[in-house]
């Protein structure tokens, strides 16, 4: 239960993460460069717009989780109100670099990430293929198609993005590739809506630690989820 005493933020404080970097470096070397600051953004900014298309797809709010471990890339909590619950889910990326142009070498990349996992990530894990790539839509239909084992994770999402030109951005593709059926969605890079702050539930609370606003959730609300955690134990100990 050490999840819910972490640091928790909006999605779009990736965003604000990326806006920073961009005015730094520029949209071409931004998208594009093999800068590491660059990098991080990028990946940065598919790890929002894959929130936005899971958000879609499952009908609610998803909030970052900000563990100290190394392990998972990204971590996502979401809650229910009456009954008081809440559901944590981690993921792994791999990013297709730019430069990558052949589609086998495309899919390669992401079957090694798959076959080289060893370690443990302490639960069910989904991996999130970011191709930012010229050849994105006929690597992602290969991988469609092709991609077969996918364990130790549990699902398999890419997300992809669409240009006009090499700077200007004009669909966001988010894909559900595994377990099947694929389930694909499309977003207008401009839609005001994909940027819109979400709604706290009442269990969270803004704080402020060396000037740094965040959320938090309430001290109640975390005995109440260490109480249900205690309970579910002791469920599972009568059952067995």
């Amino acid at each position: 239960m050490k999840e819910v005493g972490s640091r928790i933020d909006q999605p779009n404080t990736l965003f604000e993460r990326v806006g920073e970097i961009l005015k730094k470096y520029g949209a071409e070397e931004f998208l594009h460069g093999d800068n590491e600051e660059c990098q991080k953004g990028r990946e940065a900014y598919f790890e929002y717009f894959f929130i936005i298309g899971f958000k879609r797809l499952s009908g609610k709010d998803w909030w970052i989780l900000q563990p100290k471990e190394r392990f998972p890339d990204l971590l996502l909590i979401s809650f229910t109100e009456n009954p008081l619950s809440m559901e944590v889910l981690q993921y792994e990326h791999v990013m297709i670099p730019d430069h990558y142009k052949g589609v086998a070498e495309m899919v390669q990349n992401v079957t090694n990430k798959i076959e080289k996992k060893k370690y443990d990530t302490g639960g069910p894990c989904g991996l999130l293929v970011f191709s930012n790539n010229a050849n994105s839509k006929t690597f992602e239909e290969k991988l469609y198609q092709t991609l077969d084992e996918i364990h130790p994770f549990t699902e398999v999402w890419t997300t992809s993005l669409e240009f006009s030109d090499s700077v200007t951005i004009k669909k966001v593709i988010v894909s559900k590739v595994r377990p099947l059926p694929v389930i694909r969605f499309e977003f207008d890079f401009n839609d005001p809506s994909l940027y819109t702050y979400q709604t706290p539930p009442t269990c969270m609370e803004q704080v402020e630690e060396g000037g740094i606003k965040f959320l938090r959730v309430k001290e109640e609300a975390r005995n109440e989820f260490k109480k249900e955690a205690i309970r579910r134990r002791l469920r599972g100990y009568r059952g067995s």
